[in-house]
């Protein structure tokens, strides 16, 4: 849909270094600037660019935890008012911990046919463990439920949201409750 080249992205951004640019006699950052002007990618949607993964890294939190991963969001929050990056899985390996404590803000993705409470809770656990700020869940491939609340149907958007607008997570006495989503008539609209 959105003929996205995958030659040159994120992974390859995080290989760039200010050496370079001390090592060239070039002011440090033009490195940087050139890779991100070079990786980002324009779409079809006005107002939105795509940044591909570029090629998968032998050992990616080796990458994550060099000082070019500060340097790349810096660039790119330089020319961006929203950043959104999708990252692996959290249980699965540290690198979504790793970006994640690097982000203002992360939205955990939980299946609704996969995730168990305590998944989540782990996942809630490793992202608040390394200081990241969590602004809610999304339940995806929730089963469709008709106005009468039987599986199936198209239709009854209000029994269907309800139960994904309350923090998935209960809070116990140790842990801190996930925020509460806004309901829709309080969100701002731009």
């Amino acid at each position: 849909m959105y003929a996205v080249r995958d030659d040159f992205g994120f992974a390859d951004l995080l290989t760039v270094s200010e050496r370079e640019d001390q090592d060239a006699g070039r002011p440090i950052g033009s490195s940087m600037k050139a890779a991100v002007e070079r990786a980002v990618q324009r779409s079809v949607i006005e107002r939105l660019d795509l940044l591909p993964a570029g090629a998968p890294p032998e050992k990616p939190e080796d990458l994550l935890n060099r000082p070019s991963l500060s340097e790349a969001l810096a660039e790119l929050t330089s020319k961006y008012d929203h950043i959104i990056i999708d990252g692996p899985s959290v249980l699965a390996a540290s690198d979504s911990r790793i970006i994640a404590a690097s982000c203002d803000a992360t939205l955990l993705l939980l299946s609704q046919e996969a995730s168990t409470k305590k998944i989540g809770q782990q996942c809630r656990d490793g992202l608040t463990g390394v200081g990241a700020t969590i602004l809610g869940v999304v339940v995806n491939s929730a089963p469709r439920l008709s106005k009468g609340g039987k599986k199936g149907g198209a239709t009854g958007h209000k029994e269907r949201v309800s139960p994904t607008r309350r923090a998935a997570l209960p809070a116990d006495s140790s842990r801190p409750a996930l925020p509460q989503l806004p309901h829709k008539s309080r969100i701002q609209q731009n």
